[in-house]
């Protein structure tokens, strides 16, 4: 490999289509109830024009601040790593004030478009944490740090000489559907081409989520889709980089004292090829459950029987109900009889840009 950082020519996208991630396959493998209430659920909404129109969907008017917290600094930890990409190489150079920068810009803007779930006590007290999680991670792998991480890992740039930061792939999955992901970083890690995805968990629950990295559907995912756009270019696999919440402890392993835990997952053949068969069956069965459940409508069938027919409660068996420990945002309007129209007054129409 060459000295500086590698670039990518990706080829032709499709056209056309319908788009979908892993979180639209996952939510319908969790439960087809959920993935009902969040993509086809017809509700009434309005277009620009004030006209009444049906959307399909349903989303909650707030968003819980923990998630905002999580949105957020995937967008400041990319223009930390940005800040330092001069003429399509990395210099090693990173601005802690320019990731902080951008992550007041996009807190504001929530803020503004009430999102926050919570109060603004608890906002306020959520952005200090942020700031907190933010210089901490500079403080730790920075240019100045005790163990910078430059350039043990360096940004790659596009065949333009713009870093491969928060980028958009689509690659088609089956006829008539193309699989998306979007990338936090691409980066050399120890001179392997790999991508680089941010999560943030607790320092207790940070194992767990390191455990589960072989199997995770989002990485499988985003391993085939570049693999299919860079057939020319050998991808090592996937560097996971769990940022913790909170303040540091005052004692732990030493491990779990730093601002984040790294670890790399890969996949064969054989997992890639299970895994786009497992996407395709997923396909096969929402296609069918939509047209019987059109065609019970059509019918003059009753709404809520054809919803209970064709999209049933996988969640109870699958613990997507209650899982991380807060009940799932639609619990209510499966599980409470006859409180459909009181709780339809809590959700908005989902509208898709």
């Amino acid at each position: 490999m060459a000295e500086g950082s590698p670039r990518f020519v990706p080829d032709v996208g499709p056209t056309g289509g319908t788009a979908l991630g892993n979180s639209y396959l996952s939510t319908w493998a969790n439960c087809p109830r959920e993935w009902f209430n969040l993509y086809y659920r017809p509700i009434i909404g309005y277009d620009e024009n004030d006209k009444e129109v049906i959307r399909r969907g349903i989303q909650l008017p707030t968003t819980a601040t923990p998630l905002i917290n999580g949105r957020i600094f995937h967008e400041a930890i990319g223009e930390w790593y940005n800040s330092g990409v001069r003429d399509g190489d990395d210099t090693g150079e990173r601005s802690v004030e320019k990731a902080i920068d951008m992550a007041r810009t996009h807190w504001t803007r929530a803020a503004g478009m009430n999102e926050y779930g919570g109060g603004a006590e608890e906002s306020e007290e959520s952005w200090r944490l942020l700031e907190q999680m933010i210089r901490d991670y500079h403080n730790d792998f920075g240019p100045d740090s005790m163990e910078p991480e430059f350039p043990e890992i360096r940004v790659v740039c596009d065949d333009q000489g713009q870093p491969l930061i928060e980028r958009e792939w689509v690659a088609p999955l089956k006829p008539g559907y193309n699989y998306t992901c979007r990338t936090d970083l691409i980066v050399t890690y120890r001179g392997n081409l790999m991508t680089m995805e941010h999560k943030s968990a607790t320092r207790s629950s940070a194992r767990m989520m390191l455990n589960s990295l072989a199997t995770a559907s989002q990485f499988t995912g985003e391993y085939w889709i570049l693999s299919e756009i860079f057939p020319e270019e050998v991808l090592s696999g996937v560097l996971v980089n769990v940022v913790f919440k909170g303040p540091r402890p005052k004692t732990a392993r030493a491990q779990f004292q730093q601002a984040a835990v790294r670890e790399s997952t890969t996949r064969s053949p054989g997992m890639i090829e299970a895994w786009k068969k497992e996407c395709i069956h997923i396909l096969d069965q929402i296609e069918e459950s939509i047209g019987e459940f059109d065609k019970l409508i059509q019918e003059g069938g009753d709404p809520e029987q054809a919803m209970m027919s064709c999209f049933p409660i996988h969640g109870i068996r699958t613990g997507r109900c209650n899982a991380y420990g807060r009940n799932c945002d639609y619990y209510n309007l499966c599980m409470l009889a006859g409180m459909e129209a009181r709780q339809l007054n809590q959700f908005r129409p989902k509208v898709w840009d």
